[in-house]
């Protein structure tokens, strides 16, 4: 998260530097929104793994101890398989938006399926 956050700052003060110095340019503006879609979506890939792999630290305890943890061996064995899916979400994202705001009367599933199917939408 460190990371991800020190590189965004890194660009977004880099492009305001662009901005500044050459005053004219139109698409800056763009280019900063396009830096901060970006960043949503690393830290969205970031929290994924972190909720994917939270039961994870206390499996120790769980070995270690007398009681079983139902609830801990439950949440491990429905979210690890989830991981692809949460990434599929992520990725999927920005067509998704893009097909929504088109201004096409579909619910959200036909949406979906849509921007996952078809290929020049």
């Amino acid at each position: 998260v460190v990371s991800v956050t020190s590189i965004y700052m890194f660009v977004r003060k880099q492009e305001r530097h662009m901005r500044n110095t050459y005053a004219g340019a139109s698409s800056s503006t763009e280019s900063m929104k396009r830096t901060r879609q970006t960043f949503v979506r690393a830290l969205l890939y970031i929290g994924a793994l972190f909720l994917t792999y939270l039961p994870m630290p206390f499996h120790p305890i769980r070995f270690n101890s007398s009681t079983s943890y139902f609830v801990l061996g439950v949440a491990t064995k429905l979210l690890l398989p989830l991981q692809g899916f949460w990434n599929f979400l992520i990725y999927v994202q920005p067509r998704y938006e893009t097909i929504r705001n088109r201004g096409r009367s579909m619910n959200a599933f036909s949406v979906l399926y849509y921007a996952v199917t078809v290929k020049n939408a």
